[in-house]
């Protein structure tokens, strides 16, 4: 009799455990809003997925690289990245309502310095952090106009990789346009 009441119970507390470690699974590391372009040069265009994973449906396909195409990211599950936008540089036109999961390394931002070194008109190097904080030691610097992929985000701050050389990018050190300078 004292089985017969406990396995209910357990049952009931084993969907609730494994539904909490499901849904925990599928929470974004971080929540974010960064601007990006795509940077996949693929002519059949990038998959949008329903998920963080390869084997989430595809939701939605955007142009290839050479369209010129901004994306707003809002979380991250690194390496993948969630988008609630997209839109071709210039007009504006939407072409993609999110929200749906790419692979992050095939968006990028360019390295932006507003800073002169004053010699010649020349930008300062971008500096790239280990982490999210312009406290946190600098891993190396790139040199502003330079294209990088991104791994992540946090706040308003870019995760991104360029060759060996993996770090966060400060708000102010992105520029998705691709189309201009940022100012």
């Amino acid at each position: 009799m004292a089985t017969e009441k406990l396995l209910p119970a357990t049952i009931a507390c084993m969907l609730a455990c494994s539904a909490t470690i499901c849904s925990s699974a599928q929470a974004p590391d971080a929540g974010c809003k960064v601007e990006a372009f795509v940077l996949d040069p693929d002519p059949k265009g990038l998959n949008v997925r329903a998920g963080p994973n390869r084997d989430a449906q595809v939701i939605g396909k955007l142009p290839a690289r050479s369209e010129n195409i901004n994306v707003t990211i809002t979380a991250a599950m690194e390496p993948w990245v969630q988008i609630v936008n997209a839109a071709i540089a210039g007009d504006g036109k939407i072409i993609f309502k999110g929200p749906g999961w790419v692979f992050g390394p095939l968006l990028g931002v360019e390295a932006h310095s507003s800073y002169s070194t004053g010699t010649g008109g020349k930008r300062a190097p971008v500096k790239v952090y280990k982490e999210a904080n312009v406290r946190s030691p600098v891993v190396t610097t790139l040199t502003p106009g330079l294209e990088v992929k991104i791994l992540g985000c946090s706040g308003q701050w870019v995760k991104i990789q360029h060759e060996k050389a993996t770090g966060w990018l400060d708000p102010a050190s992105q520029c998705a346009n691709q189309m201009t300078e940022c100012n």
